[in-house]
Order: C-alpha cells, then structure tokens, then sequence
C-alpha cells in the first residue's frame, strides 16, 4: 500500500479514501513524520484521468529549519538594539 511505501502518508488512509469518493482535494502542512525530524506538505487531489487519487509530497524541512534560524536571529537583533539603546 501507499502508506508502507512512503512513510509520510503512514497516517492518511482514511484521507486518501476521502479524496476518492468525494473528488475534493485535501492539503496538509507541517506535517511531522513519526520517528523522524522530516517535515512535510502534502497535497491530495482526484483525477478522472486514472480514476485515482494523485498525491503531491513537499519535503519543507530546509526551508522550515532556515525559517526557524531567521526568526532567532531577528530576536537577537531585536535584543541586542534594546540594550543598546540604554
């Protein structure tokens, strides 16, 4: 199944299903992989073409890692103007 192939769908069965039966597209964001520090988007979408479910999966752990580190170090700009504004 798809879930035992790609870890990160592990805990969307139940969302693939519904994206099959209802032809409504489903997303996902910042979704944290079970034993793992990956973090992923995931995109689910229903094409007649293959009367199936395509699924779109966005690695985002870089790009949340270099968010995080801009954000500290905006802190730290913001600390180190108020003591040196004293």
């Amino acid at each position: 199944s798809a879930d035992e192939l790609i870890p990160a769908l592990k805990n969307h069965r139940e969302n693939i299903e519904k994206v099959y039966h209802s032809h409504t597209p489903m997303f996902f964001e910042k979704e944290e992989q079970e034993g793992s520090k990956r973090i992923f988007n995931i995109a689910m979408h229903f094409t007649s073409g293959i009367q199936g479910v395509v699924i779109r999966i966005d690695d985002i752990t870089e790009s949340e890692i270099r968010y995080e580190q801009l954000q500290q170090a905006q802190k730290l700009e913001v600390v180190e103007n108020l003591i040196g504004d004293k």
